[in-house]
């Protein structure tokens, strides 16, 4: 048995890239999943193949620069799995062009909702529900937007709590 073994693992980004992959790869390990996106469909194709794997999972379409939306996506997993043992902020989105060619300024604060802000939230919320279990991670990952100093107080905050943290 691994250490994950009927651990409640919530994944955020879990329609692509690799929320996708680790949705997949903790077939073997036996987890509860709660598998967040905003993309409903591809979240749906995630669910069936792990579903077919054996595992129990809670999918939910979710904007994490929504904190409303977020915060009731925290509740419905928590009413439906009793708690969240691990959470892994994988949503996020890239840009793949130079600074100069962006023709909408506004695209660096998506860039920041969705990345830095949305992990940020995400983690409060889980922070709120997920201590007092035996084992707690917290998997701030991101592309752009620097996470260190956050990074580092929750570390600080909850050291002796039984709670990883890493980026």
């Amino acid at each position: 048995m691994s250490e994950f073994t009927h651990q409640v693992i919530l994944i955020t980004g879990a329609s692509s890239g690799i929320g996708k992959a680790l949705a997949g790869a903790s077939a073997s390990h036996s987890p509860k999943l709660v598998l967040v996106a905003r993309d409903q469909a591809r979240l749906q194709e995630v669910a069936l193949t792990c579903e077919s794997l054996g595992e129990s999972v809670l999918v939910i379409s979710t904007d994490v620069t929504d904190p409303q939306a977020c915060s009731a996506m925290i509740q419905h997993a928590v009413s439906k799995f009793s708690r969240i043992d691990v959470l892994i902020n994988k949503a996020g989105m890239s840009m793949w062009s130079a600074v100069e060619d962006v023709q909408d300024a506004g695209l660096f604060q998506r860039l920041m909702a969705v990345n830095f802000f949305g992990s940020i939230s995400y983690t409060h919320l889980f922070l709120g529900h997920g201590i007092g279990h035996s084992f707690n991670l917290v998997a701030l990952c991101c592309q752009q937007g620097d996470q260190s100093v956050f990074t580092r107080q929750v570390r600080r905050t909850y050291n002796d709590q039984h709670v990883a943290v890493f980026l």
